[in-house]
């Protein structure tokens, strides 16, 4: 009886000892594998795009210039997208960050490149007004051409928005001339060259509206005048029923 219980003492201490040990190996392997998840590459998205991409393009819409010059030198891709085809050069250029616009430029970032809206750069900073960044990119050769998936240019933005300057500028640099972008920006000596050409002064252009309505809107008392001693019909609705007069109450 005794020696049955000193083997029943020996097994269990045997078994305390192989649990100590196997505990010892799992502590072991738990630490391995910590170690190892630790030097894995950061994770990539379904672009392939790794997460110091998407960090450029945060700190890019921050204008954090020392993060975005940082990021570069890690290697983070200067053309890399977020899920709305945004770059960094995209956001920079439509919050106005004019130096990390630059920095991007230079570090070879793709002027033309589109949105998933079919959105340039320049597109974007002629919408909201940025003068010194529309330069920039159409110095490194934007194109003042390229539509959206609208048939919007970068200088139709700019005028809807009353930007004169910046339309002045893309003109000069190609883009289009029309009744509705000269009259929306007040300029009579372009709305009286188009007319003598023989331009439409009732056509609905891009807007959907006549270029009476697109002086109205503008406040351009004397595109109005003009508009009207041309021949503009005060009646000529839009598609949606709208007038210039319409317009004009609405102010």
């Amino acid at each position: 009886m005794k020696r049955l219980c000193r083997l029943a003492n020996a097994g269990d201490s045997m078994k305390t000892e192989r649990t100590s040990e196997m505990k010892k190996r799992l502590l072991a392997l738990i630490l391995t594998l910590a170690v190892a998840l630790a030097l894995l590459p950061a994770p990539a998205d379904a672009d392939g795009e790794t997460n110091h991409d998407q960090q450029l393009i945060e700190a890019a819409q921050d204008g954090n210039f020392a993060q975005v010059e940082s990021l570069l030198a890690k290697g983070s891709d200067v053309n890399g997208k977020d899920e709305e085809g945004w770059t960094a050069l995209q956001v920079a250029a439509y919050w106005g960050h004019a130096d990390v616009v630059r920095l991007l430029l230079e570090r070879g970032a793709s002027v033309n490149t589109k949105n998933l809206d079919g959105r340039t750069p320049l597109m974007l900073a002629a919408l909201e007004g940025y003068p010194d960044i529309v330069r920039f990119l159409l110095d490194k050769g934007a194109d003042v051409k390229e539509e959206d998936h609208q048939g919007w240019t970068a200088v139709r933005f700019a005028a809807a928005n009353f930007r004169s300057g910046i339309v002045k500028l893309l003109q000069a640099h190609g883009a289009e001339r029309n009744l509705i972008i000269a009259a929306l920006i007040g300029d009579d000596r372009e709305l009286q060259r188009l007319i003598k050409s023989g331009a439409d002064v009732n056509r609905l252009e891009y807007l959907d509206e006549t270029a009476l309505a697109s002086a109205v809107r503008g406040g351009h008392l004397s595109s109005v005048k003009l508009l009207l001693d041309s021949g503009a019909d005060v009646s000529a609705a839009e598609p949606d029923g709208t007038t210039a007069l319409i317009c004009a109450a609405a102010l």
